[in-house]
């Protein structure tokens, strides 16, 4: 892997401030591109740093469009830094794609804005990157505590159904590339933006702070085939990434929060199958289990289980996530 040092200092502007102050843009990064959003004066390096992470939902989509309501309320108080992985908003054939190499991503983007002690929110398979970060960059300064929502469990046990449910796409990659690349998934991709936008509307309802700018923007961005490409690759080597990481130890040092939803009580209550039903209850007793013991690293960690069925938390209840940040940047 090329040095870090290869970070270039130009900015590719995407789009300009909109008016609710949020910005695209894309920093030339190892030799790639990384689509980073931002709100509030990032420039501004008395301001405390959040910095988000995205991982997927049913629909495998996993970008900044899940930080289009978190973002702007914490732009109030903080400086706000969505990371977005390799490949998947940027139309770049040839982008290291993956969490693992977002850890490296993640280093060299929060040097550039000079970001220390920051807050990170992980939601989902991203703490993949963070917990690769962590390990790979142990004497870091750039983030000081980490919110995780409803992240993989690095089990035996959940990481044989993550395989079980990525199989198809690391077995056809191949066939599913050429698909994609005579444009015939565009009308599936189209589907799941509308699902998508539906489950944020229903889950935000009239009280809602969400620039829908935003998630229309990337909502369009899925819609290159190279991205949707560069999605299915990263699918295929998900199982192995969680193989790589799995052995390693969380942080003692790094306060932890975990929220553990209840999104799996969905898929149990629309299933039939009776040994279906035992698996999905399994794999949620596995994931409790493992939560608490993550949070049983240090007497400053925490483990929130929430009644909310919605995976996507941080659009259900956003003021209590916001509580959460500030319980923990308090305690730093």
């Amino acid at each position: 892997m090329k040095a870090i040092a290869s970070l270039m200092l130009g900015l590719a502007f995407c789009s300009s401030v909109s008016a609710h102050d949020f910005k695209r843009q894309t920093l030339e990064i190892d030799n790639h591109p990384l689509h980073i959003v931002t709100w509030g004066n990032v420039a501004d390096a008395s301001l405390p740093a959040i910095v988000l992470l995205s991982g997927p939902i049913d629909s495998w989509h996993s970008d900044s469009a899940w930080w289009a309501d978190t973002g702007r309320r914490l732009s109030e108080t903080h400086r706000v830094i969505a990371i977005d992985r390799a490949g998947i908003a940027t139309q770049n054939p040839d982008a290291p794609v993956g969490y693992l190499h977002l850890a490296d991503d993640l280093k060299a983007a929060l040097t550039h804005f000079n970001v220390k002690h920051a807050t990170l929110i992980a939601f989902a398979s991203s703490n993949i990157a963070a917990i690769q970060y962590f390990s790979k960059f142990p004497q870091q300064q750039h983030v000081s505590c980490v919110i995780k929502i409803d992240p993989d469990v690095l089990t035996e046990f959940s990481i044989a159904r993550y395989n079980s449910d990525t199989k198809p796409f690391k077995d056809n990659l191949e066939k599913y590339l050429a698909f994609i690349g005579e444009g015939k998934y565009v009308p599936r991709v189209e589907q799941k933006n509308g699902m998508d936008k539906e489950t944020i509307a229903k889950l935000v309802g009239e009280q809602n702070k969400v620039e829908w700018e935003l998630v229309d923007k990337m909502a369009t961005v899925r819609l290159n085939i190279v991205n949707q490409q560069n999605l299915f690759k990263e699918i295929a080597i998900y199982g192995q990434e969680l193989q790589q990481v799995k052995d390693l130890e969380w942080p003692t040092s790094i306060p932890t929060v975990i929220v553990d939803t209840q999104f799996e009580q969905a898929y149990i209550a629309q299933t039939e199958d009776e040994e279906a039903r035992k698996g999905l209850a399994d794999w949620q007793a596995d994931a409790k289990s493992y939560y608490q013991t993550l949070s049983k690293l240090s007497p400053a960690n925490k483990y929130i289980e929430v009644e909310s069925e919605a995976h996507l938390y941080q659009y259900a209840d956003p003021e209590a996530l916001l509580k959460i940040v500030k319980d923990i940047s308090d305690n730093k």
